[in-house]
């Protein structure tokens, strides 16, 4: 089967893109099948369709999906932050005024009305190994917490250069780890063997975007197997 993770920019317009990834794998391990870095909700599409066709997969999307308030924040928003704030893995809050303010148009929303239209249901509620196409909304940084045993989330998102190249070598250290995970994740040596140093600024957040992307169709992976856990 088929798991997909999705690091969707909240803009349409940003130059580096988003970043999108297939693991494939049975109930033991998985592998990565497919990476690129896309543009807009077509190309996720296209993607997507291109790997999977008409098979079986789940889909983890980091971005607001639903946002049913005008303002504030979600509730399920409230709920991770009252448990990960101590983590600083607090929710970016979403609101249609907020989103719309600063990039015009909802882009989760439409992104499920395309996925939807391709025989996806937006649905996070998974059973034990069920053949299913299905997305949901995800937020990686709580689940790096969880599963990554950490007490305060990664630095690599950082706007200090240094600080955000540390978090990064940690960051590929942990997802380098989950190769002895159960179930595993066995990724290939030339994604967790560049040098981020040597990146720009531009390629560094692709190269985020990437890893963010695998690390979300890890977390569709440990749904399918273990959906009372994650």
């Amino acid at each position: 089967m088929y798991f997909i993770g999705v690091d969707l920019a909240w803009s349409y317009n940003t130059k580096e893109g988003s970043g999108i990834a297939i693991i494939k794998g049975d109930s033991e391990k998985a592998t990565l099948y497919n990476k690129s870095t896309v543009f807009s909700n077509g190309d996720v599409l296209e993607f997507i369709n291109n790997n999977v066709h008409e098979d079986n997969a789940l889909i983890a999307i980091d971005i607001p999906l639903v946002v049913p308030n005008e303002e504030g924040m979600r509730n399920a928003e409230k709920e991770l932050n009252s448990t990960f704030w101590k983590y600083d893995a607090n929710a970016r809050p979403a609101s249609i005024t907020n989103i719309l303010n600063m990039y015009g148009s909802v882009r989760g929303n439409d992104l499920s009305k395309c996925l939807e239209n391709h025989n996806f249901k937006h649905d996070f509620c998974i059973q034990h190994y069920e053949d299913t196409r299905k997305f949901f909304e995800v937020y990686p940084h709580p689940a790096t917490v969880v599963l990554f045993n950490l007490d305060k989330i990664l630095d690599y998102k950082k706007r200090e250069r240094e600080r955000r190249i540390e978090g990064f070598k940690k960051y590929k250290k942990h997802l380098q780890m989950l190769s002895k995970a159960k179930p595993a994740l066995d990724l290939p040596v030339d994604l967790l063997s560049v040098d981020v140093e040597k990146l720009t600024k531009s390629k560094l957040k692709q190269y985020e975007d990437i890893l963010d992307a695998v690390f979300c169709a890890y977390v569709a992976y440990l749904l399918l197997g273990t959906p009372r856990e994650v």
